[in-house]
This record gives structure tokens, sequence and C-alpha cells, in this order.
């Protein structure tokens, strides 16, 4: 026979509203942020699932500049020889079929990150705001649950007014002189963005 639950759940885009079950005017509330620090035990005494059993595997591939750059992440299980095709993800949970798991902070500012680039989508210079939160998100211990495979470019983005002479830009994959662009490219893997497209 299974105990009655004492907490009862109300999420929302925010977080988890918690009512204990004994009393309803006891309230708590916790951020999705808050409840990915959760440590296991203190996430299932709130009758919150455990945290994921599931690699977070990051590919980058191709030029941030060029239009086959791509950013991939796999949720690869650490119990199972297949990753997980199909999820959902609600703040600080995953839903994996009829399984709920919850993120570490790790794992979620990374989520985050990656939304962030995806929402990018072709456009090069919200691709270069985008990338520092997301290269901060893989500098990451492997106890964080989050593997980097294969090479991740060390690349250096300044917000500049205005352009050198000598600044490039890309327009429909030829190079050509920045002038009026919203970024450019320099040598040694150094790129700009003007200031005011990150208004």
């Amino acid at each position: 026979m299974s105990k009655a639950p004492l907490w009862q759940h109300q999420w929302d885009a925010e977080g988890l509203h918690l009512t204990r079950a004994s009393d309803a005017r006891e309230l708590r509330f916790l951020s999705h942020a808050e409840i990915a620090q959760l440590s296991d035990y203190e996430a299932v005494m709130l009758g919150l699932p455990r945290h994921m059993e599931a690699m977070m595997a990051i590919t980058v591939s191709g030029r941030i500049d060029r239009a086959a750059f791509k950013v991939e992440c796999r949720l690869e299980p650490l119990t199972q020889p297949h990753p997980w095709a199909v999820y959902r993800r609600e703040g600080a949970r995953l839903f994996v079929g009829q399984r709920q798991w919850r993120l570490n902070s790790r794992q979620l500012a990374l989520f985050i990150a990656l939304e962030r680039m995806d929402a990018a989508g072709s456009d090069v210079a919200a691709r270069l705001q985008a990338w520092p939160q997301l290269a901060q998100a893989l500098h990451v211990p492997t106890s964080a649950r989050i593997l980097v495979q294969g090479y991740l470019p060390h690349l250096h983005i300044s917000t500049v007014p205005q352009f050198s002479a000598h600044a490039m830009t890309r327009v429909d994959e030829q190079l050509v002189p920045a002038q009026q662009a919203p970024w450019a490219m320099l040598p040694r893997r150094r790129y700009a963005i003007r200031a005011e497209s990150t208004a």
C-alpha cells in the first residue's frame, strides 16, 4: 500500500508551488533553477524525480559563420545502449515516455543555451551572441553528465561600434567586406558583432 503524498504540486513556467497535504496554508515555491540544485534525497522527500540518469552528448560541427554549422545534442542513458530519441523538457523536468527525470543545474543551463543557439537559426550575428553562453555551459566537469564529443572551437568574440577596414563578412557563402554588416570575421578565429545589433 503506497503512502499518501506529503506535498501537493502545482507547476507553472516559473517553477513549482508546493502545498503540504496536511496543511493547505503552508506554501513553498521553488524555481526551476532551485529544483535542479536539489540533491536526489531532498527531491524525493518533496515528491520530485531523481536526477536524469543520462549523459548530454554535444557535437559541434562546421564553422559558426557558415550554413552547415550545427550543434547537436543526444541524451545517452547510462543503462541503455541507445539514445533517447523523443523527450520533452519543461523547466527542470524532462519527460521520456512515461518516465520523468530532473535535470541537474549544469544540464538545465546547457538546455537553455542550446535553445538560444537553436533560436538563432542561420543568423550568424545571433549565433555569435549565443556562443559564449553555450561555451560556458560546456566547460564543466564530467560529473555534471555533460560530454563534448569531437572538437569544440575556441572563438574570440567582441562587440565593437565599427569594424576595421579589413574586416570581412559572409554573404551567400562568399566573403565580402563587412562595411555595415551586423557581424564580421577577423584572422585567427576572431569575430566581431556590431554594437547596434546587440541592442
